[in-house]
């Protein structure tokens, strides 16, 4: 960012001059590139980079941001913020597996922003990091502050627990529809099993019916109270439905000849 580094500076420069600028003296006098990457946060936070030798800057586009390191104190504090914000964070849970004594929530939530998840630590015993990012590969930054802001409401799947539960329950309720979702969805029309996986990994999510008489962005429409975060499932609508929603009478698609 030509501006920002100018003014930051001083140096009056921009393009491969200013660059230039950054790379033999303004990294070492602490001057940040640009506003989304702090340099003097960057090195602090991250003891290796100043120990490697290597260019603040260039640490994280070649190693940082693929593992997951915060360019910024903003986008750290969003994390934070979202993740308490939740009530999901599993304290216990956490400290159990981390084998370590925290004082508060917020201290192992950064330990886990830091060190959890790229050591597969789980936050919560709905989620498990490898998984969710194996099967969603659109997931960027840390993968449980990822799921809280965008993909429990879009009805991802965290874990390969959950999706078993998930199928089942289908399964024994004999709602899903294998045939014509598979038709819907481009698969083999003869692998139930898999159509139901499928369903409920990225189907649900695109809101295809896993039947005939199941409409999801209607049910949820109609049911407002399952918004309410609390039971990672309600954000499932055609579980919900099978489990509680058909036997408390609830409609689940628009019926054009009942009005």
């Amino acid at each position: 960012d030509d501006a920002a580094y100018a003014a930051a500076s001083g140096c009056g420069l921009a393009g491969d001059d200013a660059i230039r600028h950054f790379l033999e003296d303004g990294e070492k006098a602490g001057i940040s590139p640009c506003r989304d990457f702090d340099v003097p946060f960057y090195r602090q936070t991250y003891a290796d980079v100043p120990a490697s030798g290597m260019n603040s800057l260039l640490h994280y586009l070649l190693h940082g941001r693929a593992e997951n390191r915060y360019p910024n104190t903003n986008a750290l504090e969003q994390d934070i913020a979202v993740i308490t914000g939740s009530g999901l964070f599993d304290l216990p849970l956490y400290a159990r597996q981390a084998r370590r004594h925290f004082l508060t929530p917020l201290e192992a939530i950064r330990h886990y922003l830091f060190l959890g998840e790229s050591i597969d630590l789980h936050p919560h015993k709905e989620f498990d990091r490898a998984f969710y990012r194996r099967h969603y590969d659109d997931v960027e930054g840390n993968a449980f502050a990822h799921y809280l802001r965008t993909g429990v409401w879009q009805s991802r799947v965290a874990s390969a627990a959950k999706l078993k539960r998930l199928m089942d329950s289908a399964a024994a309720k004999k709602l899903f529809d294998a045939e014509r979702y598979a038709e819907a969805a481009g698969l083999d029309p003869e692998e139930e099993e898999e159509a139901r996986e499928h369903y409920f990994l990225h189907g649900e999510r695109l809101r295809l019916s896993p039947c005939e008489r199941f409409d999801a962005e209607f049910y949820l429409e109609n049911n407002p109270d399952l918004g309410r975060l609390g039971t990672l499932h309600q954000y499932h609508p055609f579980w919900h439905y099978a489990e509680h929603g058909e036997k408390e009478g609830r409609t689940a698609w628009f019926d054009a000849g009942s009005t």
